[in-house]
């Protein structure tokens, strides 16, 4: 194909402003963004400076540095000295939150919670969580329903720092409902409050939910609160294999022997990490009555089933000897191997009592 020399001449000219232009657009554009991230380091400086300097003043020099805290807050510093609320001490973090609430910025977030814009959206949620007052708890608690997945874990980690009632209700009510990662946050921050979250979750393991169940159960077995004894005992015949796993786990960081005794007909259950689950429990509440069971285990289908029981036999002791010492005469290479692990562990030669126990046979 014939293409003029005057065409081809025109087109290298466009080809060759085109590159300049991009060369010169792209340099402009590390320009300006470098300038933006110093500004904003300087400006976040200035913010921790103020904030530090809150803490340290008294009198008429504290009302100065409130004051130019008031006059460099803005929707962009907001989130800057937001973050660092946690930092303060009461008084101070009261003071500045007044700010927030006299320069109108928690109504301005609240509004910015139905903005188009998702970094809008998430920028309020953050904030707000940050500020830990009643509106913002409503105000998060409606995000929650957020069609981004993003915005509804941004939403739910903003709630988790709200000591309020109504954000640990709100919390408690989408527990297992939502996607993995803020059913994690919720758990981190009902994990955090402690025994003062006992009565709710208690409740909770009542959810016709499973997975609201399963993770209620994770999160009571992390506070250990022997309040939650009972209803992780009733756990154990959940329909939800998960539930009935996590009940397992959670009784054998926190249970008695009375409870640790309920987790025994586990070892028997149709599915494996349940199994496993329960030969954990028994070996950490060291339930020796669960000794014949244990080193049934030892045969299990399921390797893991099997190096959990073993490790059960070697934390339940001494009282396990006699069964073990069993377990060498059987056909079972790994079932052997294991119950010699454990009798090493516990101080014996493998080789003498396997003569003791073939002497005693004849």
């Amino acid at each position: 194909m014939y293409i003029p020399l005057h065409i081809l001449y025109w087109i290298c000219v466009a080809l060759a402003f085109f590159v300049i232009f991009s060369g010169v657009a792209a340099g402009v554009n590390r320009v300006v963004t470098g300038s933006k991230r110093k500004r904003d380091e300087v400006l976040r400086a200035r913010c921790r400076e103020l904030l530090l300097m809150l803490g340290c003043q008294s009198g008429e020099s504290r009302g100065r540095v409130l004051t130019e805290i008031e006059r460099m807050l803005d929707p962009v510093t907001a989130e800057y000295i937001a973050v660092s609320l946690p930092r303060l001490e009461v008084p101070e973090r009261s003071d500045v939150t007044e700010l927030f609430q006299k320069k109108g910025l928690v109504r301005y977030f609240v509004h910015q919670l139905k903005s188009q814009r998702k970094w809008r959206r998430a920028r309020a949620a953050k904030v707000l969580g940050e500020l830990n007052l009643p509106v913002a708890s409503a105000a998060l608690y409606r995000t929650l329903n957020d069609p981004d997945p993003d915005i509804r874990g941004v939403a739910a980690r903003g709630l988790s720092k709200l000591r309020h009632p109504r954000a640990q209700a709100a919390l408690i009510e989408i527990l297992g409902k939502q996607e993995e990662i803020i059913s994690s946050r919720i758990a981190a921050m009902f994990i955090d409050v402690g025994a003062a979250s006992v009565p709710l979750l208690v409740k909770n393991m009542r959810n016709t939910n499973w997975r609201a169940r399963f993770w209620t159960a994770e999160i009571l077995g992390q506070v250990a609160d022997k309040r939650a004894e009972g209803i992780l005992v009733s756990a154990l015949g959940d329909s939800s294999a998960d539930v009935r796993a996590a009940a397992a786990k959670a009784l054998g960081k926190m249970g008695t022997r009375a409870a640790g005794l309920q987790v025994i007909p586990l070892l028997k259950d149709p599915e494996w990490f349940v199994r496993s689950h329960a030969a954990w429990a028994l070996g950490q509440l060291r339930i020796f009555e669960a000794t014949e069971e244990l080193v049934h285990a030892l045969y299990d289908k399921a390797w893991w089933v099997r190096k959990t029981s073993l490790e059960a036999l070697a934390n339940i002791g001494d009282p396990a000897i006699p069964a073990l010492l069993g377990t060498l005469q059987g056909g079972d290479r790994f079932a052997k191997e294991s119950a010699a692990e454990v009798l090493q562990r516990l101080g014996m030669e493998v080789s003498t009592v396997s003569s003791e126990q073939g002497e005693g046979t004849r």
